[in-house]
């Protein structure tokens, strides 16, 4: 398989020594052509030139020890310094005729050259904060923002929302980056703001906030980079296995067979407009104590806050909400970086996402969570609760160091086509096996500032004492047709969870339930 993918490699080279770049960078235009775009970028952009994706939203709860709040002549200083660590947000998907294809089309990575940082700042008056939603409201207002589209090449494709001074809310195109890369974001703003230098008065020596964004050498578009190379029996027998799976269970069966799919379908590659998906949120919060305790126990039982997590919401969902289900598919999203060469870090912002998907028999995660007689309310058998925990951690685990075959599944990617329209055709129609009939839990674990030196030792000016991360909805036609679990939290404040779903796919109630027993469980879980 090396030869194959060493041929696709120079396939593309070629394919940049084609284009004409006198069009693109004209000095009318403020962004130069990096390199073409691999198949995540593909993926993500496409979703936006759909509409069946919006965003994604990492929010940061800043306090200062002097009891300053986030101002202007704070922020955008800040930010320039941040844009200078960060080339990755100038990056914009540029739409480029194939040279091989007729009416095809291929995805270029583009940079701008230029961003003026105060023009992405939106400032909004103080909010009552909710302890029982957090910022789940917000994120649902944002998440229901079609900024961006694949035909955005002069504007940056994020934005970052500051509530009363102390919320700053970085929202982007999942065509830049990450969950983690939304992590990177706000530890480079903490560490910049701790840097400032307090005696420039930048409000009366500048009023321009433009910044000439680095260029810096393009990654490698994957599997470029990645030593492992693809096996084509792999990724075949995982095709073979999920449509025997699908054959031998019959929808009804599924987890979220009662959602509601769009009837049209997507079948071109225009537009949804009025179809686009509306995002709804539920939100559970983990508290401090509550995180502790179980931080604890997953030490004691060998288990992480992932897979324990990961449990609770399979407890419930076969116990509660869908008692009559014997099988669902779950995802569980982790960073790529480690898999690369050169080993890419976790500060620094890329799209580099796979993901864990494991089809899952509900009778074992039933039986935990069954109640007994004299429960009023959800039941959980804590002795089956960590050992259905532990061993989705050894499964997850030996998949990401053993067999790689969800490495290999993302890999496989490349192989669903060269332009866009290829990609779409070919790859599209098939995400609905791997997805449907289930949840996705994705967990950025518990934030962490660079060397964790400005929240420990209490140097610095400014600290971050919540952090709180989501996703938007998939239209449901591409997607799992079920719930997207975002998960993110500080050592201290604890965590939060906000479930995303498409509004008349999945019915509100069934999420409420859901949230419901998740949180009953989680309490008896951290009560001795």
């Amino acid at each position: 398989m090396a030869t194959m993918m060493d041929a696709e490699t120079k396939e593309a080279v070629v394919e940049v020594s084609s284009v004409d770049n006198t069009e693109h960078n004209d000095e009318k235009r403020n962004y130069d052509l990096v390199r073409p775009g691999g198949p995540i970028e593909k993926l993500f952009a496409l979703w936006s030139e759909l509409q069946a994706f919006s965003n994604i939203v990492i929010a940061a709860t800043y306090t200062s020890s002097s009891s300053s709040t986030l101002t202007p002549e704070l922020l955008y200083p800040a930010l320039q310094t941040l844009m200078k660590r960060h080339p990755q947000l100038g990056v914009v998907p540029v739409k480029h005729p194939s040279s091989k294809k007729k009416s095809h089309h291929i995805t270029w990575e583009g940079r701008l050259r230029t961003i003026d940082v105060s023009e992405y700042v939106e400032w909004r008056d103080s909010i009552t904060y909710d302890s029982t939603h957090g910022l789940g409201p917000i994120f649902e207002e944002l998440h229901n923002k079609y900024w961006w589209s694949i035909h955005d090449t002069n504007k940056p494709h994020w934005r970052l929302i500051v509530l009363g001074g102390r919320h700053a809310i970085f929202c982007c195109d999942h065509f830049i980056g990450d969950g983690l890369s939304g992590y990177a974001f706000q530890r480079s703003l903490l560490k910049a703001l701790n840097n400032l230098d307090p005696a420039s008065d930048t409000s009366t020596t500048t009023n321009d906030w433009t910044v000439q964004v680095p260029k810096s050498d393009p990654i490698p578009y994957w599997p470029a980079h990645f030593p492992l190379k693809i096996s084509l029996l792999t990724i075949i027998w995982q095709f073979i296995v999920i449509h025997i799976t699908r054959l031998l269970y019959p929808p009804r069966k599924w987890l979220f067979a009662d959602s509601i799919l769009d009837p049209e379908g997507i079948k071109t590659l225009i537009p949804l407009g009025s179809r686009r998906p509306k995002t709804r949120v539920v939100s559970v919060r983990i508290t401090d104590a509550q995180q502790n305790k179980l931080l604890t126990m997953c030490r004691e039982h060998g288990a992480s806050l992932t897979s324990l997590v990961y449990t609770v919401i399979l407890v419930t969902l076969a116990a509660d909400v869908y008692p009559d289900a014997t099988i669902g598919i779950t995802g569980c999203p982790f960073s790529l970086r480690s898999f690369t060469e050169p080993k890419r870090s976790t500060d620094d912002m890329y799209n580099m996402v796979g993901s864990f998907m494991p089809v899952e028999k509900l009778g074992a995660y039933r039986a935990a969570g069954r109640r007994t007689s004299d429960e009023q309310s959800a039941g959980v058998d804590k002795q089956k609760v960590w050992a259905l925990a532990v061993d989705y951690k050894r499964r997850l685990q030996h998949d990401l160091t053993k067999s790689h075959k969800s490495v290999q599944a993302s890999l496989g990617m490349n192989l669903m086509g060269e332009t866009n329209e290829d990609f779409f055709k070919n790859g599209f129609p098939n995400l609905w096996l791997f997805q449907r009939g289930g949840f996705k839990i994705s967990n950025l674990g518990l934030f962490r500032p660079e060397g964790e030196r400005e929240m420990e030792t209490g140097d610095g000016e400014w600290r971050i004492e919540n952090v709180e991360f989501s996703q938007s909805a998939e239209k449901s036609n591409m997607g799992s047709a079920g719930v997207t679990v975002n998960m993110a939290g500080v050592k201290g404040a604890g965590s939060w969870l906000h479930m995303t779903f498409e509004e008349g796919c999945v019915k509100a109630e069934t999420v409420e339930k859901m949230a419901e027993g998740v949180r009953a469980r989680i309490e008896k879980l951290t009560v001795l």
